[in-house]
């Protein structure tokens, strides 16, 4: 943390995930490792996002947990509504900035599920925290799956939206360039207007990034910087993007070839 804000970055991202905070039913016990990280962050001015995540088993009698249950039961949606409503009534008033929550990291199952699971968060935390900012499920399966959680209500039920569309697997450099990147930022902004009244929903970029691997879709280092610095000043053209979280802070592990361990 101390160097991300020797580095001039702003903000921090990290999990909050319901399975581990709530192992009993209605027993919420914070993780103290995400304790300290965040009255550190809040130390050094920097602001958090808040990541409630996945599911829960003791809520789901199938044994899965919530997304990959096509038709969960009513219970896991409202346990998952209050414990999100209890994070947010823990943190409200924490720094010095309302509080950003996103809901969900990559939901990888049918939209109306997800849609339902945002509506039992978005009322209890509002309940709990009116001036939060709830962002929805970061959109990471292309437009057409980010337009049928529209089409499910999902802008009736957040403060903005996410986007997680990295583009360095794409064929062809005009494809994989920064300004393509920013291109579909936009034409997703403009999808929303559809669905929210003519009015571009506020966009959160959570994830941004460029990997370094060694590998066809890989870049180099000097590369994948010129990337994200043009996609920075792009962003800051459109008024409705309101952040961008580069993934990730530094590299997560030592093989060259692996695309995970490289994003640093």
């Amino acid at each position: 943390l101390d160097l991300m804000v020797e580095g001039g970055l702003s903000a921090t991202r990290d999990d909050i995930v319901w399975a581990g905070w709530e192992r009993e039913r209605g027993k919420y016990v914070p993780n103290g490792y995400y304790e300290n990280y965040l009255n550190r962050a809040l130390e050094l001015g920097l602001r958090p996002m808040h990541l409630i995540n996945y599911g829960n088993k003791i809520y789901d009698p199938s044994g899965a947990v919530l997304y990959e249950n096509p038709n969960p039961p009513q219970e896991a949606f409202d346990a998952f509504g209050r414990f999100a409503g209890w994070v947010a009534a823990r943190y409200r008033g924490r720094g010095n900035a309302p509080q950003i929550y996103q809901i969900w990291n990559e939901w990888p199952g049918q939209a109306a599920p997800y849609a339902k699971a945002l509506a039992a968060a978005y009322v209890q935390m509002k309940k709990a925290d009116p001036d939060c900012i709830v962002v929805a499920n970061s959109c990471h399966r292309r437009e057409p799956f980010l337009e049928e959680t529209f089409q499910q209500g999902v802008l009736q039920n957040c403060d903005g939206i996410a986007w997680h569309n990295y583009n360095h697997g794409e064929l062809g450099e005009k494809n994989r360039s920064s300004e393509t990147f920013f291109a579909r930022v936009c034409n997703a902004l403009e999808l929303s207007k559809k669905y929210n009244n003519g009015v571009p929903k506020p966009i959160y970029l959570t994830e941004i990034g460029r990997p370094s691997h060694l590998g066809i879709d890989g870049s180099t280092e000097a590369e994948a910087a010129d990337y994200l610095t043009q996609l920075l000043l792009l962003f800051r053209t459109e008024p409705a993007i309101k952040g961008a979280w580069i993934y990730n802070f530094s590299d997560s592990g030592y093989d060259p070839y692996n695309q995970e361990d490289n994003f640093g």
